[in-house]
């Protein structure tokens, strides 16, 4: 399986604008794991149409080797099924060895109208 890194926030970003919804990933700080594979949250349509929206945060734990061991929830979304996909999204999520255990925290925002207001650096936040 070939890895291909991925802008982060521009693949948002064009997501948001081609459907007039969007699951955006924040704008990383601090120091930066950099991800080789981000797989895209699904926006479920039934929470889309039982306008479900919301922000949260998710701690991702990466072994060593740079796969994701877990996956914590520090801020809800407000609805259990938008933390559900992004729980599942996250777990996915591939990052350049660290050579040691590390957390990174993941803004994400499920949006109706919203569209990516920034163009993220490729990485996540470390803790």
């Amino acid at each position: 399986m070939k890895r291909v890194p991925v802008f982060i926030g521009l693949y948002f970003g064009t997501l948001a604008l081609l459907y007039g919804q969007s699951a955006n990933v924040g704008k990383p700080m601090g120091a930066v794991v950099y991800a080789v594979y981000a797989a895209k949250p699904d926006y479920p349509y039934f929470a889309r149409s039982r306008h479900m929206q919301g922000s949260g945060v998710f701690e991702l734990h990466i072994r060593a080797d740079g796969t994701v061991s877990s996956v914590d929830t520090i801020q809800s979304t407000g609805y259990f099924e938008l933390d559900e996909v992004s729980i599942g999204a996250f777990s996915k999520w591939r990052f350049r060895p660290p050579g040691r255990l590390t957390k990174v925290k993941i803004p994400i925002r499920f949006s109706l109208h919203g569209i990516a207001t920034s163009a993220s650096e490729l990485g996540v936040i470390k803790t």
